[in-house]
């Protein structure tokens, strides 16, 4: 699909992809000449926390910054420039954060000196007096936690385009509409920490039994990289005897499965499909097809990827979990 797209945009997905640029290169060659390309992530090499032992601070949240590609938004311009986009431009947006427990049911703020001290990174007193001071910070009503969100736009040369010149003086909005696509800057920009530990979603995602072993917090940093979409009636999900590694939970609406051209099953609210596709991006078994408007969950392979590098103990807790769906299928087997 060469020069295919209007424009593309990536929302808090470069931070978790192996390879950034092969991604951004891709985005790339299937938008069309004067196509636009905007990428928004935050960058956590610009966090601070409001504690008094700053010392303590810098190196938890360096400890926190160099996991996975969570430096890599503000450096995202010259990423553009190199893919061959011209008229780049980026826009820092500042988050603050002032309520510490949803902050921790997030993104477990008072777990990061803990997983520093389980890696050898930080001593135990040190991991103890985070957690106090993050407490006492609460206590005190005066937590403040911040990073920033980098907003990066470049255009993809058009066919007539004359050599790059001098920029014009008048500055250009970093979203702009280009045929039949408009991208919007959000008003303000709002930062998803994570779905919320009471929101519904989170048990619809625990009760996957690929997933009944994980514990809360995992469960919530599973939602984060799931991305919540709408899809039209007659959409197809998956097609029979393809490829593929996209898991999805069905949120509202109806999805009809189909085996060799015959309707089987249909999915509602609460049902998923493809988890298994997620381990060995294998053959799909059936064709899923959006019966009528459908809202979805969707979870990809890199997503998940992330998810087993960013938390360790979840590939045992999976891995448990399909040995035991292999014993309840050969219930005579010897261990």
């Amino acid at each position: 699909m060469l020069d295919t797209f209007d424009g593309a945009r990536a929302d808090r997905t470069f931070q978790h992809l192996v390879d950034p640029v092969a991604a951004l290169t891709e985005l790339v060659r299937v938008v069309r000449p004067g196509g636009t390309v905007v990428a928004a992530d935050p960058d956590y090499a610009t966090q601070v926390v409001n504690i008094p032992d700053q010392e303590l601070a810098d190196r938890v949240l360096a400890f926190r910054a160099g996991v996975g590609h969570w430096r890599l938004a503000h450096q995202m311009r010259r990423l553009y420039v190199e893919a061959g986009l011209g008229e780049t431009e980026a826009e820092c947006v500042p988050i603050v954060l002032q309520e510490p427990t949803a902050l921790d049911n997030a993104l477990g703020l008072r777990s990061w000196a803990g997983l520093a001290y389980d890696q050898g990174l930080l001593a135990a007193h040190d991991a103890a007096a985070w957690e106090a001071a993050i407490d006492e910070a609460a206590g005190g009503g005066w937590f403040l936690y911040s990073f920033s969100i980098f907003i990066t736009r470049g255009r993809k040369p058009g066919l007539l385009d004359r050599p790059p010149g001098p920029r014009s003086a008048r500055p250009r909005p970093l979203f702009a509409t280009n045929e039949s696509i408009t991208f919007r800057p959000p008003l303000p920009y709002r930062y998803h920490l994570a779905v919320p530990s009471t929101d519904p979603k989170l048990d619809l995602i625990a009760a996957v039994p690929l997933f009944s072993g994980l514990n809360r917090r995992e469960v919530e940093f599973l939602g984060k990289l799931m991305d919540e979409v709408d899809v039209s009636d007659g959409k197809v999900l998956t097609r029979e005897g393809a490829t593929g590694g996209e898991f999805f939970i069905v949120l509202e609406g109806t999805v009809r499965i189909e085996r060799s051209g015959r309707e089987v099953n249909r999915l509602g609210e609460g049902d998923f499909l493809g988890e298994i596709a997620l381990i060995d991006q294998g053959r799909r078994t059936a064709t899923a097809i959006a019966d009528g408007p459908v809202r979805l969950m969707v979870l990809t392979t890199s997503g998940f990827a992330s998810m087993l590098s960013q938390n360790p103990g979840v590939e045992s807790k999976i891995l448990r979990v399909l040995a035991q769906r292999v014993r309840d299928l050969q219930p005579t087997a010897p261990d």
